[in-house]
């Protein structure tokens, strides 16, 4: 009969350790997610576990006259024992799939924010790439509408007049289709 004690005190202790084994990884866990309610909710269920545990082992363990009935009370301990013991490793299953599934959305969260970060930087530097290149041409908006009008003021009346009365331009200037083009080759300033 000692040694079955020794045995139930052995099984008792070695559940212990196996909870002792798994509590820095619910910590880690808990301090990294603790604020997913999904987690908690495991979190919750798991210290239940443990703590049904304690309560029967201490109940085993305080009760008067347990080594007399030891048989007895072991047989049902045992049975409870084991059902805690699988409770407690479903339940830790059950975190760390919970904690994959946030780390999973944590991810693609990431990753909208690394692309909306990438396409500002970009549209940032095409920003940039444009100004310096108006900024080495040195070609101001205003200098070339003053250009534009300059010129316009200067055209004869006429000109160009040639090309609106021509057959196929006024063909080409009333048609609906924006991908026409039409090509005009000639010397400039020949006029007709």
């Amino acid at each position: 009969v000692a040694s079955d004690h020794a045995v139930a005190i052995e099984n008792i202790v070695t559940a212990y350790g196996r909870i002792r084994e798994v509590l820095p990884r619910l910590n880690r866990l808990n301090d990294t997610l603790g604020k997913d309610p999904g987690l908690q909710h495991v979190l919750a269920v798991v210290f239940a576990d443990i703590l049904e545990f304690h309560r029967e082992a201490y109940k085993f363990l305080h009760r008067p006259g347990w080594k007399i009935f030891f048989d007895a009370l072991w047989t049902g301990f045992s049975r409870r024992f084991n059902r805690i013991l699988s409770s407690i490793v479903h339940h830790s299953d059950l975190i760390d799939r919970e904690a994959a599934s946030i780390d999973i959305v944590r991810a693609e969260e990431w990753r909208r924010k690394a692309v909306e970060d990438t396409r500002k930087q970009e549209d940032l530097y095409a920003s940039t790439q444009f100004s310096s290149v108006l900024t080495w041409l040195n070609v101001q908006d205003y200098q070339q509408e003053d250009k534009l009008e300059q010129h316009l003021e200067q055209i004869h009346s006429n000109s160009c007049q040639w090309f609106r009365d021509h057959e196929k331009a006024r063909l080409w200037l009333a048609s609906s289709e924006q991908k026409n083009i039409l090509w005009v080759s000639g010397n400039p300033g020949a006029g007709d």
